[in-house]
């Protein structure tokens, strides 16, 4: 029930950055993202650093310099060794990328972003199910090969308290994600 209502408000607010007239007319593109999970979130008793995979939506708005790319994401990690450990990213936030050439989505870029996300944290044994949420930060770079096409190495952090049993502990869920950029 929780990842639903969770889920409501992130639709609620990618509705909110995408749904205006204006930012249908902009560049709309998808990312392919093959994830590796750090820090709390990664070690050997949760999800062991195994990869992770997901996809997203975004927009390219074009700005002097740059651009602003609201975006939402989702990240499943999966680690059957572990108690058949599960996390579940959905993400929506926006980033800004500075275009080394000036030019919005074309060459090399370096950005900063930050945003809203909910994890559903799932593990059988011991039984552990919880699903916060909190703000996280990103950075990324990346290269647009052609207007279409390009690449994105992209770093997240975030701190979350599932409640599972005991005291709330405070989870950091740093991932460092690879994406391909499909942009129309």
């Amino acid at each position: 029930m929780v990842i639903i209502r969770n889920s409501a408000i992130l639709a609620g607010v990618a509705l909110a950055l995408f749904g205006t007239p204006a930012l249908r007319a902009q560049g709309l593109g998808v990312k392919l993202t093959a994830s590796v999970p750090k820090g709390d979130l990664g070690d050997s008793h949760f999800l062991d650093n195994k990869m992770g995979y997901g996809a997203g939506v975004h927009f390219t708005i074009p700005i002097p310099g740059g651009a602003l790319v609201p975006r939402v994401d989702y990240t499943e990690y999966k680690n059957q060794d572990t108690g058949n450990a599960k996390a579940k990213m959905l993400q929506a936030g926006v980033d800004y990328d500075f275009y080394f050439n000036r030019a919005a989505n074309i060459g090399p870029y370096l950005g900063v972003g930050a945003g809203y996300g909910s994890t559903k944290f799932e593990q059988d044994t011991p039984h552990l199910n919880d699903t916060p949420n909190n703000i996280f930060y990103a950075g990324q770079g990346g290269y647009m090969f052609t207007r279409n096409l390009g690449a994105e190495l992209r770093y997240t952090y975030a701190e979350y308290k599932p409640h599972f049993s005991g005291p709330p502990t405070t989870y950091n869920s740093p991932t460092w994600n690879g994406s391909l950029i499909l942009q129309f």
